[in-house]
């Protein structure tokens, strides 16, 4: 039945519907449904000559805000503007006492009662939207900062700065052009006007051939780090995800010309933490269920870099819902070309697996701060 719905989405073929599309890939863990609605996508994008996260840039809806980023509820005396709060949730802006207030008030006696009912459905219906919206972009954007993906110049401006929601997000983060050689040469911010300024806020002007991507803590030095860290301070900017000042990590010294990471082997953690851990990931997803109905790994795919990460536990979790549990640790963490799950035993276990001297420094540093964020309340057994 949920593949049908699936189905009714690919027909209706509206950008909302192959968002929601891209959303069942993001959220659902049935892997039956889930790789139905990557198959569409994938048949779509084809269709339309693009690649996937070229389709996917192209179908986030408008959700009737205007090309700035706008949208004014009016009450016919008072108005109220839309806005986002700190935690990129669509709050709403009382223009007459320059107040943010979380929903419309009651029409009074001054207001017209039938424009303000409008705008409350208006309201009502275009929360939810940009809710569900800002839930599957936050988490594509901060993906497309660890693997390093690139916007063509005009691309940037039309799909993201001259977009009218995703201007917001845009205003939010840093840019940069990315060389050649994959480093950063020059970082820009989007103002609220949608103009390209730089840390001085001058106009920036970005050249027609550049490629643009979202900066990576590892792509600035401490200078730079320092110098945006107070841009973004002094305009109040928080980003939709850590982006200056997310920590970064890279294999130890002993690790050096090693294939795997062993470093949360000691841990005692237990295992329907790990499976909740696991399950609620929008990174991680459960290998098969084995001998007893026990999953042994978990693993994630880096889809731009061809690049997958596995994670294999002590003692595992129950795949169905047991609450068979044991504690142990993460026992090995080893990456590998491909975008697939390996597993700890076996030829697939060695096949295309990277010296982690040959894991691109971010894919590296993204895999070991999900998991610290994880672990770091555990102690070692």
């Amino acid at each position: 039945m949920a593949q049908d719905v699936l189905y009714i989405y690919r027909m209706i073929g509206s950008d909302g519907a192959l968002m929601t599309l891209h959303g069942v890939t993001q959220k659902v863990r049935q892997k039956s449904v889930r790789g139905e609605a990557e198959r569409l996508l994938k048949e779509i994008a084809k269709a339309r000559n693009l690649t996937e996260t070229e389709l996917e840039d192209r179908i986030i809806p408008d959700c009737d805000l205007d090309e700035k980023g706008r949208y004014t509820f009016d009450y016919g005396v008072r108005t109220f503007s839309l806005a986002f709060d700190s935690e990129f949730k669509p709050v709403l802006r009382d223009e007459a006492r320059n107040k943010i207030i979380k929903n419309l008030p009651k029409p009074n006696s001054k207001d017209d009662a039938d424009m303000a009912e409008d705008a409350r459905e208006t309201f009502k219906a275009m929360k939810k939207q940009l809710k569900d919206v800002v839930k599957i972009q936050t988490p594509r954007l901060e993906s497309a900062m660890i693997t390093g993906r690139t916007w063509p110049t005009e691309d940037f401006l039309t799909l993201l700065v001259n977009h009218p929601l995703m201007c917001h997000f845009a205003r939010r983060l840093l840019w940069g052009v990315r060389t050649k050689n994959n480093a950063i040469s020059t970082c820009f911010r989007v103002d609220e006007d949608n103009n390209l300024v730089d840390a001085e806020d001058e106009p920036f002007t970005l050249p027609d051939d550049a490629y643009v991507s979202i900066v990576h803590p590892l792509d600035l030095t401490d200078e730079l780090k320092e110098t945006w860290g107070t841009v973004f301070g002094d305009y109040e900017i928080i980003p939709p995800f850590p982006q200056l000042n997310r920590p970064t990590y890279s294999f130890e010294a002993d690790e050096k010309g090693q294939s795997s990471i062993k470093r949360f082997k000691n841990l005692s953690i237990p295992g329907l933490s790990l499976k909740g851990f696991v399950q609620n990931s929008m990174l991680w997803r459960q290998g098969a269920a084995e001998d007893a109905g026990i999953v042994n790994v978990f693993w994630c795919a880096f889809e731009e870099a061809n690049i997958s990460c596995t994670v294999c536990m002590e003692m595992g979790f129950d795949a169905g819902g047991g609450n068979w549990s044991e504690d142990g640790g993460l026992t090995d963490v080893f990456f590998y070309k491909g975008r697939q799950v390996r597993y700890y035993w076996g030829s697939q276990r060695d096949k295309d697996v990277l010296a982690l001297e040959k894991v691109p420094p971010m894919i590296l540093s993204e895999v070991l701060y999900s998991l610290y964020k994880f672990t770091s309340k555990y102690e070692e057994s």
